[in-house]
């Protein structure tokens, strides 16, 4: 396996079983040359897929768009911004607290503010509560900290040439859904969902079964992340659904699709990172 493969963003969902969610559902997508992810979410499918012809990523508050920049053109500044943030209630509860930073604030401020509400979290990004529970917890935290910081130059490297849209999710699937060698990834996850840059500030986000609708006649691939429940009376009831790993309640992962999943034999190539040997 390549050392692409233990790639790990800033903005991915911690726990074990998320990693391995991850890339097992990147190594399910269907045969494409354009990645398109409507709503922003976590990093995990786009860091363990290979590197499309074209990737796009969707952020319609543009605060996403800020952290990727400057993780891409500052990833040292950041890193450092990083590793001097406190594991702190008060910083936490600032940077979720819906209210706009200051407008003299720098764009390193904005992007460690994004990664601090993304981070510091139990149970992924959108669930957004701090791990006060004990001692143990705190220093499982503090580690996967540090690994995020360690492989920031890492992820900026993977991702310098994802193009960053900022554009509403339904008005991006319209401009795609047409096109062969498209491959459309949609969270819907209800923890999650609120999250994927229709922002905490402004409250204006899509609804899912607006999302739904528009990729329910798609000619390009269309995979969605799901519960049972977003599905059952949507456009793309029908679709194939495929069973992906096991969460902690038992529950497996649910992939909806308009394609028939199967494993990628090449996910892992090093060539399609440009990491190979030399």
């Amino acid at each position: 396996m390549s050392s692409a493969a233990h790639l790990r963003s800033p903005l991915v969902e911690r726990r074990p079983r998320s990693e391995q969610t991850g890339r097992q559902i990147a190594s399910l997508l269907p045969p494409h040359t354009h990645y398109v992810q409507p709503l922003s979410g976590t990093l995990e499918v786009l860091l363990h897929k290979p590197c499309s012809a074209l990737e796009t990523v969707n952020d319609v508050d543009r605060e996403l768009v800020t952290f990727w920049k400057v993780l891409r053109d500052r990833p040292a500044e950041l890193a450092r911004a990083c590793a001097l943030t406190p594991h702190s209630r008060v910083d936490f509860s600032s940077a979720i607290s819906g209210s706009r930073i200051p407008g003299e604030a720098n764009e390193v401020e904005i992007a460690r503010r994004v990664w601090l509400r993304l981070n510091h979290s139990q149970s992924g990004p959108a669930r957004m509560r701090p791990q006060w529970q004990n001692a143990a917890t705190h220093r499982k935290m503090a580690s996967a900290l540090d690994i995020a910081i360690d492989q920031m130059t890492e992820t900026a490297a993977r991702i310098k040439r994802v193009s960053l849209e900022s554009a509403a999710p339904v008005k991006l699937i319209a401009a795609v859904a047409r096109q062969l060698g498209v491959c459309i990834y949609l969270d819907l996850r209800p923890d999650v969902f609120g999250a994927q840059g229709a922002s905490l500030v402004h409250g204006a986000r899509v609804e899912p079964v607006q999302v739904l609708r528009a990729v329910s006649t798609a000619k390009a691939a269309v995979v969605i992340r799901a519960e049972r429940s977003a599905i059952t009376d949507s456009p793309v009831r029908s679709w194939t659904c495929t069973s992906v790993g096991e969460q902690r309640d038992g529950s497996a992962v649910h992939l909806w699709s308009n394609r028939v999943l199967s494993m990628q034999e090449h996910l892992f190539d090093l060539g399609d990172y440009g990491l190979g040997a030399t």
